[in-house]
């Protein structure tokens, strides 16, 4: 029997149009609309930019860029007002993206009914989520639906349009229809596809709406222009390490919001937008890790690749772990991205946001940082100006967007300096911090040792950043930008020039020295309550050295051996007197080697005193 017609007042905005399908995956189907906008109903269109608090939502839902301006109003608008030029563009991709009274996002699958109605005394198909929107198709002589005429309602109070794809089209257009003399614009039809989903089997498991949507806007951009290195971070949900990355942010993005205190991690810490100027990429100056290189952590050092056995120890999955699947499969079923991100939230995670907080330059930062927000952050422009720092957006209207940028750009410079003077270069240079992470990630097995325990992260951390705290207490990391003697061609070569070693190749230099001294430290100063004897201790230590002497003593033999042919060669008439020259200069480099592990040697058994 075919049901009333219903619910004629929740629905305020109706377009009519083509319906269709796409083909299912992970127990969800996607159903769409193809139509046509007048530009007097651009207005009903909005960006999640746009949306009051959506500063508030999780960080994985601000994957899409800050519209870049340059490119708004030096290529779109002047393509729009061209008289040489026809216009045409691809739809812009739209959802209903179903909120609360108070525009938190519902991140749930919604509930669709599909029922066999009456409009007008006409039979019709309907595809419905109660109360936020619903497709009605109506049927012909035969009871077949006519897809191409199918309406589609929602009420504007409970779901916004939201534009997934296609933003700087649509911003673009919203920027022209305010201009005078735009010629036939407002005759214009603008192609867009609406796209809702839908749980196929109510029994199974599925992803959340919005993994859904960042999944197609992913594949949507890549197929076109591939988003940066920086924006994959925050949209991919198949890779592990991105996932995790992305936790991480979000903890400094969930501490903006709440306000959680003075010295909670900053948003601003890391540089984790990809904004890009007529499509260069723009580095925020204030921040202190980018984004990709925080990912490079955790997949050179921490975590290891994704899905190798060693990302499933240190994430702290078994093998009868319904997450075990993921190391099985190779992939990321979307069902598993919350068990994945929660698992990571409550074991890794807490261990590197206790380092990121507490190691000495970081918290100085942080709390100067916090400091300097209380101060400044006064009034509607520096709000503003703040809001774009934290959040990459503002909503301070095209009136003010001069005097924010103005503010913006101050505040940046002035956390610029804030910055230099907090964390000294050596802290600042990546190689700097490679090296400290490398030693994080191997010291935990030691500890473990140590501790006759699989400790967890949040333990070992704490006893890991006490010892680096007194590394750099004792001035490995100066501020007046010297380099200490026995980092010589460990992160500096003999010209006194940073040598910008790579991931990998920091594991043979730098962060086989800090595994080194970080782990010396923590034995002097940092070990009183383990339950082991001293010699114990020193046995273990000993042999932690000569894994990590064996990586360094490669790098600084190469290091002294290029120094002394430098050094040497102009006493000798090449290529006659190469043989000479190189054993002279291996003589030399084996001198000056033996005076650095002279130096080394006795520092740290002077540290045992």
């Amino acid at each position: 029997m075919l049901q009333p017609h219903i619910n004629l007042n929740v629905y305020n905005e109706q377009l009519y149009g083509v319906f269709g399908n796409f083909g299912s995956g992970g127990n969800a189907r996607i159903s769409y609309l193809q139509t046509a906008l007048s530009t007097n109903q651009l207005d009903k269109i909005t960006l999640i930019s746009d949306i009051p608090k959506s500063e508030t939502w999780p960080i994985r839902v601000l994957f899409q860029r800050d519209v870049d301006l340059k490119r708004v109003e030096k290529g779109l608008i002047p393509y729009f007002q061209s008289d040489s030029k026809v216009k045409f563009f691809n739809p812009i991709t739209l959802t209903l993206l179903p909120l609360s009274d108070d525009n938190e996002i519902n991140e749930s699958i919604l509930d669709i009914r599909e029922d066999d109605i009456e409009v007008d005394g006409a039979p019709c198909k309907s595809f419905e989520a109660v109360g936020k929107f619903r497709f009605v198709i109506p049927k012909d002589a035969n009871g077949n639906p006519i897809y191409s005429h199918t309406m589609l309602e929602w009420n504007s109070n409970t779901v916004k349009v939201v534009a997934i794809d296609g933003q700087h089209r649509l911003s673009a257009l919203k920027r022209y229809k305010k201009m005078d003399n735009t010629g036939d614009f407002n005759d214009w039809s603008i192609p867009v596809v609406f796209f809702t989903m839908r749980r196929l089997n109510e029994e199974q498991e599925v992803g959340s709406m919005l993994d859904i949507i960042r999944n197609i806007f992913i594949y949507i951009n890549t197929t076109a222009q591939s988003p940066n290195a920086t924006r994959q971070i925050l949209l991919s949900d198949e890779s592990v390490n991105s996932v995790c990355t992305q936790e991480i942010l979000q903890f400094s993005h969930t501490n903006d919001v709440e306000g959680n205190g003075y010295n909670a991690l900053p948003l601003i810490f890391y540089d984790w937008r990809g904004d890009e100027d007529e499509g260069r990429r723009v580095y925020q100056p204030a921040s202190v890790v980018r984004s990709t290189e925080l990912k490079s952590w955790l997949e050179e050092y921490i975590l290891g690749e994704d899905f190798k056995s060693k990302q499933k120890d240190n994430l702290g999955i078994g093998a009868g772990d319904e997450l075990n699947n993921i190391f099985l499969d190779m992939k990321i079923p979307v069902m598993l991205v919350q068990p994945l991100r929660e698992q990571f939230q409550q074991n890794l995670m807490l261990g590197m946001i206790h380092l990121l907080e507490n190691f000495i330059p970081y918290k100085n930062y942080i709390e100067a940082y916090r400091q300097f927000e209380s101060e400044r952050n006064h009034g509607d422009i520096a709000n503003h100006a703040f809001h774009k720092l934290r959040f990459g957006s503002h909503s301070g209207g095209d009136a003010l967007i001069e005097d924010i940028q103005e503010k913006y750009k101050d505040i940046e410079d002035d956390l610029t300096y804030l910055k230099d003077e907090h964390i000294p270069e050596g802290i600042q240079l990546d190689i700097g911090m490679r090296g400290i992470v490398y030693a994080y990630s191997e010291l935990k097995r030691f500890y473990n040792k140590l501790t006759s325990s699989d400790a967890h992260w949040k333990n070992y951390s704490i006893w890991f950043t006490d010892a680096l705290n007194k590394v750099y207490e004792d001035n490995w990391f100066p501020m007046d930008g010297t380099k200490p003697e026995l980092f010589k061609h460990l992160t500096y070569d003999h010209n006194d020039r940073t040598i910008l070693y790579k991931h990998d190749q920091v594991i043979n230099a730098s962060g086989a020295f800090l595994t080194i001294l970080i782990s010396k430290y923590a034995t002097v100063f940092c070990s009183q309550d383990l339950n082991m004897t001293a010699d114990a201790l020193r046995t273990e230590w000993e042999s932690l050295y000569d894994q990590h002497d064996v990586k360094m003593n490669r790098t600084l033999s190469g290091g002294y051996l290029k120094e002394s042919k430098v050094i040497l060669t102009p006493n000798y008439d090449l290529p006659r007197q190469r043989t000479e020259l190189n054993k002279k200069a291996e003589e030399r480099a084996k001198i000056e080697l033996d005076e650095h592990y002279r130096k080394l040697n006795l520092f740290l058994n002077n540290l045992n005193v």
